[in-house]
């Protein structure tokens, strides 16, 4: 995950392509890329539920060309094969702003549960992880920290070139401050199949923190085991 820490303050003169569009870009939800049919039979047989955080590359036909994951919580064996599970999915290709079917780049947790189970009930609280830590003054309604589902697109030398609302992404007036923070942002490059830089949409999760917010209660947050 990108782990970064911003200042969320437009910066003088952010690119225009950095505001919130009206075009169309697209990605696989990274909160929904697995489920109930791509359960395993082992985890069904014993009721087994896990998640993990996995990155995937995915081919503009929706292949997943590539896939790692972190460390995942639920049963070990089978969050360890998430991977391999997404790499024999057909996923939602992405597309560029002008429409063009696209390479893509989803961070997300993905995750197989059982409701109704301790372990499965357990897994359905974790929450994603962040890919980019951001600060804000104040936030709407007096609240301490919010998500925020991003598109980006990025061009072949690995910068960010457009900025978009993720699935389901509602808060537009937080978006018109998280986009401009993102100029400059550099994820990298990707090389497609024939071996040359490509421009692919990136998902990303960016949590914003409010600077006067109180601080946090003591309890521990929850970590599955």
């Amino acid at each position: 995950m990108l782990a970064l820490l911003l200042a969320l303050a437009a910066p003088a003169g952010a690119a225009p392509s950095l505001a919130v569009p009206t075009a169309q870009v697209d990605a696989a939800d990274p909160e929904q890329l697995l489920d109930a049919d791509d359960y395993p039979q082992f985890a069904l047989v014993h009721d087994l539920s896990a998640a993990a955080p996995v990155e995937l590359f995915i081919s503009p036909q929706g292949h997943a060309m590539d896939c790692h994951a972190a460390k995942g919580w639920g049963d070990a064996q089978l969050a360890d094969s998430l991977c391999e599970i997404l790499s024999h999915k057909h996923l939602a290709p992405a597309h560029l702003p002008d429409g063009t079917p696209a390479y893509s780049v989803v961070r997300g947790l993905a995750r197989l549960v059982i409701p109704g189970t301790t372990q499965g009930d357990e897994i359905l609280r974790v929450e994603p992880p962040a890919d980019v830590e951001l600060e804000a003054p104040h936030l709407p309604g007096g609240v301490a920290r919010t998500p925020v589902n991003v598109l980006l697109s990025v061009a072949p030398s690995g910068m960010v070139a457009y900025c978009a609302p993720g699935k389901g992404e509602t808060q537009l007036d937080l978006l018109r401050m998280v986009c401009p923070a993102l100029h400059g942002l550099k994820p990298g490059q990707r090389v497609g199949i024939d071996g040359v830089g490509v421009p692919y949409v990136m998902t990303l999760r960016a949590v914003l923190t409010a600077k006067d917010a109180p601080p946090p209660a003591p309890d521990k947050p929850y970590l599955p085991q």
